[in-house]
């Protein structure tokens, strides 16, 4: 059977037009799964060029990204947003941050390497001056922070907690600490008014953390504006547990302060024995003096910590030491100290002067 000419055009009308209507109804889903193979390549740039292509889709290309994505919706609506500028800065009366900041904080690795990729600032300046290695630290991220790291993120970028070595000594995070001291963090950094990072270490209770900043050649006896040392602090808050592990790795129990004082002077202070002991078995000086020239014995008597006093005197303490107004221990202390140090042979300060200036009245 023959078909005239207008038929056969007809039917080929009707068959361009069904295949563009195939091509209308069939493009966006290819297009779709398309640029969801190349956001699931291993290869980052291509990733970069799916999220672009899904966002340029539309609705749909937004939602399959948001069920793609390893980050969740949350992180899908901050490339919705901002991806057109990856380091537009986000800002309100409090914070100013852009968007690889808040994936930095929230955790989205997967994000943050978009971002970096698409061109963000791995070092940007936020809030409080925090770089996004900051925010992931902050946000005890530590695979990210070791990512961030990884790209060449600065781990000695100052921010209002100080480098992104005091913030992890803080919250504890040991690897990310030993990460970026081998990066090259700074373990005796301290700017105008923070301490070190092994301070903030012992803040935070992080021994382990602690022992990781000391092997690494942070400066146990490293002392302030005041001549203090981590030793000293630590005792003036009865730290007892941080202060023994000081003390074990290495800590100098001679060490005096701006007035004088040793650590021993200040545990006996205190009236921690066992720090007292221990400091005693370390070979700290029982007869040490202050600005004052007093020792610990007169710390001791002044407390009224007769045990202590017993250890001292058992150590070598000199039981008639005088102080630089010539007072010994027995001339301020209670009645039960004065008891068990005149026991001891102990004399006040009158009483020397008496015998110096007068002798023995018997011979």
């Amino acid at each position: 059977m023959k078909f005239n000419l207008p038929l056969k055009l007809g039917l080929c009308v009707i068959l361009l037009f069904a295949a563009v209507i195939a091509v209308m109804v069939l493009w966006t889903p290819l297009r779709t799964r398309y640029y969801l193979w190349q956001f699931h390549s291993a290869d980052i740039k291509k990733r970069v060029k799916g999220v672009s292509g899904l966002l340029s889709i539309g609705n749909k290309g937004q939602e399959a990204l948001t069920k793609a994505s390893k980050d969740g919706e949350e992180a899908v609506q901050l490339l919705i947003r901002y991806w057109d500028d990856v380091n537009q800065y986000i800002t309100d009366e409090e914070t100013s941050q852009n968007p690889l900041h808040i994936a930095a904080n929230k955790g989205f690795i997967n994000t943050a390497a978009l971002l970096i990729e698409k061109g963000a600032n791995i070092n940007a300046k936020g809030t409080h001056n925090m770089r996004p290695l900051h925010e992931a630290i902050a946000g005890a991220h530590s695979k990210l922070a070791a990512f961030l790291i990884s790209k060449g993120a600065d781990v000695n970028a100052e921010s209002i907690d100080g480098p992104p070595l005091h913030l992890a000594a803080l919250k504890g995070h040991t690897e990310t600490a030993r990460l970026l001291l081998e990066k090259g963090a700074r373990p005796n950094h301290r700017s105008e008014y923070l301490p070190t990072p092994l301070q903030f270490s012992l803040y935070g209770n992080h021994m382990e953390t602690a022992r990781l900043l000391i092997e690494k050649g942070a400066n146990v006896n490293l002392q302030n504006e005041k001549a203090q040392t981590i030793l000293h602090l630590e005792l003036s808050e009865k730290n007892a547990k941080v202060s023994a592990l000081l003390i074990e790795l290495g800590a100098d129990v001679s060490l005096k302060d701006g007035l004088g004082r040793t650590p021993l002077y200040v545990a006996v202070g205190e009236s921690q024995i066992d720090i007292v002991e221990m400091l005693i078995k370390k070979g700290a000086d029982v007869s040490a003096v202050n600005l004052k020239k007093k020792t610990p014995l007169h710390m001791a008597a002044r407390v009224g910590s007769i045990e202590i006093a017993k250890l001292l005197i058992e150590s070598g303490a000199d039981i008639n030491a005088q102080d630089d107004r010539y007072m010994t221990p027995m001339d301020n202390t209670g009645p039960k100290m004065k008891s068990f140090l005149r026991a001891k042979g102990a004399k006040t300060g009158g009483e020397i002067f008496e015998e110096y200036m007068y002798g023995d009245e018997d011979e």
